[in-house]
C-alpha cells in the first residue's frame, strides 16, 4: 500500500479467498490551492500540459482558489484545535491562503497538500518543477525523506514536512551555501516569535539542524538545479511539532520552558513563510552579511574548541568564512577553513 498499490481482500461464498490486485497503481491526490483566482487562471492557461501529465501519471488533482472555500486565520485555527497525542489533524490550507492573499506574498501563491508521498523534495523537483518559484508542498507523511548527504529523515505523525521553491540568479552562486543557514535562522526566529518562551533555548547546529539541548528538533535540506539564467532551489524542512520520537518535539519543549499552547502546522507554516519571504528577498540583494550577527547569536559553535580528525590539531571556531564554511583559529593563530 505504501508503494502506491491497491490491495483488495475478497471473501468467497463457501470459503475465504484472498485475491491481491497488484499491478494497478492507486491514484494519488494532489490538492492544489491557489491564493488568488488570477493564480488559478494562470495555471489553467499556462500549464494545461503539466496538469494533463500529472493526471496521466496517476495524480488526481483538486484545484482550489480563495473564492471556493472559506478562508480562516492560521493562528486562530491553531488555537481552537484540540490535539490527540501525536495525531495530525486535517491540514487546513485555506488558513495559509488567507494570509498570502491579504499580504500579497509570492511565497505560497500555490500550495500543494499531499497526504502521503515519497519526498516533498522530489515532488517539487519532478512533478511540479515547471510551476517555478513560490510553490509550497506539504505532506502529512513521507516514506523517503532525506537530509544532508543522503541521511534519512523519518516523518512520523506529528512532524511537519514541507518543501518550498525559490531561485537565485546564476551570478549569485557564491550565496548558494548560505541559503540553508538563512532557513535555519528563519526556523528559530519563527518559533521564538510565535512562542516567546522559547527564546534562548534553541540553537543552530552547523550547517542545517535546529537543536534543543543537543536534541534535534528540525532539519533543512537545500538542493539546486541550474536553469539559466537562474538556479532553481528546492528547500525541504522537517520539524518535530508533536512527535517526541525519534528525538524531541516542540510540544514537549513548550511544556518544559513555559505554559504556552502548542503550535499547529498551519500556524507555524504561516509564520515561517511570512518571515522567510522577507529574509530571502533581502538575501537576494544584500547576501548573508545582514543576517550574520543574528545567526552567530543563535548557533552553538561560537568559541567552541574542536580537534581535527586528520591532523589531531586543536582549533577554535570563531564564525563562518566568506565561502560559507566554518572559520577556525589554530594554535599558531592561523585562520583555518573547515567544511
Amino acid at each position: 500500500r505504501e508503494g502506491g498499490y491497491t490491495i483488495a481482500l475478497f471473501r468467497g461464498p463457501t470459503a475465504v479467498r484472498r485475491a491481491w490486485t497488484l499491478g494497478v497503481r492507486a491514484m494519488q491526490d494532489y490538492r492544489v490551492y491557489c491564493a488568488r483566482p488570477s493564480v488559478r487562471q494562470w495555471m489553467l492557461e499556462n500549464h494545461v500540459e503539466l496538469l494533463a501529465q500529472l493526471r496521466e501519471g496517476g495524480r488526481r488533482l483538486h484545484l482550489y482558489d480563495a473564492t471556493r472555500e472559506t478562508i480562516g486565520d492560521a493562528a486562530q485555527v491553531g488555537a481552537n484545535r484540540e490535539s490527540n497525542n501525536n495525531e495530525l489533524s486535517v491540514f487546513d490550507a485555506q488558513t495559509l491562503l488567507g494570509t498570502v492573499a491579504r499580504t500579497n506574498m509570492w511565497l505560497g501563491n500555490v500550495l500543494v497538500h499531499i497526504q502521503s508521498t515519497g519526498s516533498t523534495q522530489d515532488v517539487l523537483k519532478t512533478d511540479l518543477r515547471p510551476l517555478g518559484s513560490g510553490l509550497v508542498v506539504v505532506a502529512d507523511s513521507q516514506s523517503k525523506g532525506r537530509g544532508r548527504r543522503g541521511h534519512q529523515w523519518t516523518s512520523p505523525d506529528g512532524c511537519l514536512t514541507f518543501s518550498l521553491s525559490c531561485d537565485l540568479p546564476l551570478d549569485k552562486t557564491d550565496k548558494l551555501l548560505f541559503v540553508q543557514y538563512l532557513v535555519s535562522l528563519a526556523l528559530v526566529q519563527t518559533m521564538e516569535g510565535l512562542r516567546p518562551s522559547l527564546r534562548g533555548h534553541l540553537r543552530i547546529k552547523w550547517p542545517n539542524d535546529v537543536l534543543f539541548k543537543s536534541r534535534k528538533l528540525a532539519g533543512v535540506l537545500c538542493e539546486g538545479i541550474v536553469e539559466s539564467p537562474t538556479i532553481y532551489l528546492a528547500v525541504g524542512t522537517g520539524i518535530n511539532l508533536a512527535n517526541d520520537e525519534p528525538s524531541i518535539s516542540l510540544r514537549s519543549i513548550l511544556g518544559t520552558v513555559g505554559s504556552e499552547p502548542e503550535l499547529s502546522r498551519e500556524e507555524f507554516l504561516c509564520g515561517f513563510l511570512q518571515r522567510f519571504e522577507v529574509m530571502f528577498d533581502r538575501f537576494r540583494v544584500d547576501g548573508f552579511d545582514p543576517f550574520m550577527p543574528e545567526y552567530i547569536e543563535a548557533w552553538l559553535h561560537s568559541e567552541q574548541n574542536v580537534v581535527l580528525r586528520d591532523s589531531g590539531q586543536r582549533v577554535r571556531i570563531v564564525g563562518l568564512s566568506s565561502s560559507g564554511c566554518l572559520k577556525a583559529i589554530g594554535s599558531r593563530h592561523e585562520e583555518i577553513e573547515l567544511s
